[in-house]
């Protein structure tokens, strides 16, 4: 923060800004949210692109500073407390985000919105100090209030806007320009609303189409998703040394991964240095989706690679739907094929329904209506970028194991096609 401490010096929309806090100082100085400036926006991804090395903290402020841009737009549509609410919800939206997010939640069990309730319950203090109910606020976390669309709906809420524009810049993605939005974007009916004119339809349509994009070349990245699982088994066997799960939800990295480099557990330790030293397992079985396996890079190294219908990944998604199932199914290979422990990460891709088309809503003849309703696109394009992007890899960090996970290629692909 900049002297005055009421200013926050941030990229905003790839300009850099003073965003100004000064109503929210109590919170924004508070601890918990400070934890944010040592929390990866993008987690294990930040290790695929080391420039995007931006944290929660910049994208809370960022989307603080969108909305307040979106409540400029609306001049007396809501009281002043409740632009107040409004634009408090908007900069601890992510107050909740345990160490390297995601992956982190998933082995914890529970999500940053269920965590966030927690937290913003001990800061009534200061929350009251800025003009803010704490038990209001909770209201937004739960979905109880549906002003709380403001910022985390699809695929125009403030939330998403800031973190797609944010996250495509350090990522080699080029964003579309969202200041166009700035007055093409109401509040009716507890919606967003876009204006029902061509041009503004068409560059709604490309926004969503960006963002799907942008998800599948950022965070399905298969080093990307590499990484995210690799968190996930540290995790895991950090947790098994008596890591508490509360103490977890409000580290930071830099707690994590001291935590990981220093474990008890020894086999921790071995996977803390592969994650310190960016040192990615590599494929050597996949499977893809069927007419999708063309979509695979190109390794300078033997790879099996097996096509598989939709319906098999729903069925490996629903049996290993937890962390600690896939980190079994890889102990169970490991044993048949005489590997070493820990040596072998199975990396499951299947994040379909992120692709769906959210819905886009304008206005008809005084009615609120989705834009593929009013105007059918083409749903199926989206869900063949999904599948474009969807994919098993079984992994190794040993280059000696390759061949022999080669060899057991077919007695993988019989395995999980019998699922």
């Amino acid at each position: 923060m900049s002297r005055n401490r009421e200013k926050v010096n941030i990229p905003v929309r790839g300009t850099s800004k003073d965003v100004d806090v000064h109503e929210f100082i109590p919170v924004v100085k508070h601890p918990l949210m400070q934890r944010l400036t040592r929390i990866s926006q993008l987690g294990g991804a930040a290790l695929v692109w080391p420039a995007a090395n931006h944290t929660r903290f910049e994208h809370s402020i960022g989307t603080g500073e969108e909305t307040r841009l979106r409540l400029r737009q609306w001049p007396d549509l809501f009281p002043d407390e409740i632009v107040r609410l409004i634009r408090c919800f908007g900069f601890l939206h992510d107050i909740g985000h345990p160490p390297f997010s995601h992956p982190t939640e998933t082995v914890l069990g529970y999500d940053h919105e269920s965590n966030a309730i927690k937290i913003i319950q001990e800061m009534r203090k200061e929350l009251k100090k800025c003009g803010v109910d704490a038990d209001d606020l909770e209201k937004f976390f739960t979905g109880e209030d549906p002003l709380a669309r403001i910022v985390n709906s699809h695929p125009f809420g403030t939330d998403k806007i800031d973190y797609t524009v944010r996250d495509a810049r350090l990522t080699e993605l080029t964003p579309p320009d969202v200041s166009y939005f700035d007055r093409r974007i109401s509040w009716k009916n507890d919606r967003l609303v876009v204006d029902n004119d061509h041009p503004t339809i068409l560059r709604a349509l490309d926004f969503r189409n960006f963002y799907f994009r942008a998800y599948g070349e950022c965070y399905l990245h298969p080093k990307a998703a590499v990484m995210q699982r690799l968190i996930e088994k540290l995790w895991e066997l950090e947790i098994d040394t008596g890591r508490k799960l509360t103490e977890i939800a409000r580290a930071t990295d830099i707690d994590a991964t001291y935590w990981f480099a220093n474990s008890h557990n020894p086999d921790c330790r071995i996977l803390a240095d592969h994650f310190l030293n960016r040192h990615f397992a590599e494929p050597v079985v996949v499977f893809r989706m069927i007419n999708c396996a063309r979509g695979e890079p190109s390794y300078p190294y033997k790879v099996k690679i097996y096509e598989a219908p939709r319906e098999r990944f729903s069925a490996w998604n629903r049996v290993f739907n937890t962390p600690q199932k896939v980190t079994a199914l890889e102990k169970e290979f490991e044993k048949e094929m005489s590997l070493p422990r820990n040596s072998l990460e199975i990396v499951p891709q299947f994040n379909i329904w992120r692709f769906d088309e959210k819905p886009i809503w304008t206005e008809w003849d005084g009615c609120i209506v989705s834009v593929d309703e009013l105007y059918p696109t083409d749903a199926h394009q989206s869900m063949l970028l999904a599948q474009s992007y969807t994919a098993w890899r079984i992994c190794v960090f040993d280059e000696r194991h390759r061949g022999r996970v080669i060899k057991n290629a077919g007695l993988i692909k019989e395995r999980l096609l019998s699922i």
